[in-house]
């Protein structure tokens, strides 16, 4: 296989590996194939969300995030306390003030997902929406009446690093493939821990 630096895609969706021109051996096919970096204003783009440019976007991790939600819904429901049965999953759904970043329904109620790249506290942003469960991933560290609010659960973007690594060994292609690279995103914008 081929040194490690950067993030590669090989045709049998494994991904692979590389430093700057690599030859990967297909390993359905037998066959070699060569990979060159992908450069975005000179610096090699090391996941699929960083090809979209290297600044932290909250836009971007709540895209993935979303996107994993409804492929993987029980388990976030889990996660996020989120009673009931899964129903639909949307992202910015306009409200009458505002949007929120991602909102879950479930055969029980509406929950909300509020997400901040930074310490703000998005708890008072999150009340604008209708919902029954409210999630705040921020690097804000709530007050001990913040933690006991009544279906308020307040997270750490780093809080979500054990259920991505689980959902990182997926049998599913597309979750494996986007939980992977959400937390290489992450760990490239220090915002949680980079796995040795």
């Amino acid at each position: 296989m081929a040194d490690k630096v950067g993030w590669k895609f090989v045709m049998d969706d494994t991904v692979t590996k590389h430093l700057n021109c690599t030859t990967v051996k297909n390993q359905h096919a037998g066959s070699e194939r060569e990979h060159i970096d992908l450069l975005r204003g000179g610096s090699v783009v090391s996941s699929l969300a960083g090809a979209f440019g290297n600044a932290l976007r909250e836009t971007r991790l709540t895209a993935m995030l979303g996107y994993l939600v409804a492929s993987e819904p029980e388990s976030f429901c889990k996660a996020f306390g989120f009673r009931g049965r899964p129903r639909s999953v949307s992202l910015e759904t306009r409200h009458a003030e505002d949007r929120s970043d991602i909102r879950v329904e479930t055969t029980a109620g509406f929950g909300v997902i509020e997400a901040k790249v930074n310490a703000v506290d998005p708890f008072q942003q999150s009340l604008k929406y209708p919902a029954k469960w409210r999630v705040l991933l921020t690097e804000h560290s709530p007050s001990n009446k913040q933690k006991q609010l009544h279906n308020v659960k307040y997270f750490r973007w780093r809080n979500l690093e054990g259920l991505l690594r689980k959902l990182a060994r997926s049998a599913k292609n597309h979750v494996r493939f986007v939980s992977r690279d959400l937390l290489s995103y992450l760990e490239e914008h220090s915002m949680m821990k980079t796995k040795k």
